[in-house]
């Protein structure tokens, strides 16, 4: 299925409850980027409001970005 990824690739959350360990798989959402990519045309094109804006995509990425350092170190990281 297109915009969908397998099992394997899924996330897992790892959770800590007063002191027990809970892992749980994430299913990914199904993907679909054109959607995205016409409205960066429309917004370019047509001055259409962006949905993602750059606040928003910065935002995504130093999420991201903590939470492979969090893995790399294997650590909590406090968000600023």
């Amino acid at each position: 299925h297109w915009g969908v990824e397998p099992a394997s690739l899924q996330g897992k959350l790892n959770l800590d409850d007063n002191g027990a360990s809970i892992i749980t798989r994430i299913p990914s959402e199904a993907g679909d980027y054109r959607m995205f990519y016409k409205n960066i045309y429309d917004a370019i094109a047509f001055d259409q409001p962006l949905m993602v804006t750059p606040k928003q995509a910065r935002q995504v990425i130093e999420l991201l970005e903590l939470s492979i350092l969090s893995s790399n170190q294997e650590r909590r990281i406090k968000l600023p």
